[in-house]
């Protein structure tokens, strides 16, 4: 059976078949999704420990004599430099997100398909679930900014899956508390991609 659910604007077919979510198993999509909702909705940021506030001159390098060289952001669009103070532009400002310390160029991640879900044994639960299951999921970083694709920027990307859009297959595991209604992840190794060091 394939649903059709709409995330961030997008069609996101999931395809639940057997004992996948919806099925038998008792766990639902709507289960899944809030349960990975932190993970899912993390930005994906380039981030950077002098990236606190604009209009800044950038501080010492950390290696070296002279100043940090924040020359890309300007090759990017994300500020303009006067001496050597670097302010934010429109698209700099948007992207900007002083929380992470960073400039976000995706939403981050979007379930593409739920690919199995498998319940787990009683016997193997422990005392804190009633219940729980091993979850196997195609996910997809979103759009990505057409900012971070300049050649400034590429070449500070050391990994580059970590702008890739390409689904790729996760398994998690998912439980529900005894005594409690709610779905939450029991999975601490469980980690998407959440952009890189400038």
């Amino acid at each position: 059976m394939t649903k059709q659910l709409m995330m961030a604007g997008v069609a996101v077919s999931i395809a639940l078949a057997g004992c996948s979510a919806g099925g038998s198993s008792g766990l639902s999509e709507d289960d899944i999704h809030k349960a990975l909702a932190d993970a899912l909705d993390r930005p994906s940021c380039m981030t950077d420990v002098a990236f606190t506030s604009f209009p800044v001159e950038p501080p010492p390098a950390l290696f070296g004599n002279g100043h940090r060289d924040f020359d890309a952001l300007v090759s990017a669009g994300l500020a303009t430099k006067t001496g050597k103070v670097y302010a934010l532009t429109p698209a700099g400002k948007a992207a900007f997100n002083p929380e992470r310390k960073g400039f976000c160029y995706s939403a981050g991640h979007q379930i593409v398909k739920v690919l199995d879900v498998a319940p787990i044994p009683d016997a193997q639960l422990g005392q804190v679930a009633d219940k729980g299951w091993t979850v196997t999921l195609s996910i997809a970083q979103k759009p990505v900014a057409a900012w971070v694709r300049t050649p400034a920027i590429q070449k500070r990307v050391l990994d580059p899956t970590d702008l890739s859009t390409e689904p790729k297959t996760y398994h998690v595991t998912l439980g529900r508390e005894r005594g409690t209604e709610g779905v939450k992840r029991f999975d601490a190794m469980f980690n998407l991609p959440s952009g890189f060091s400038y």
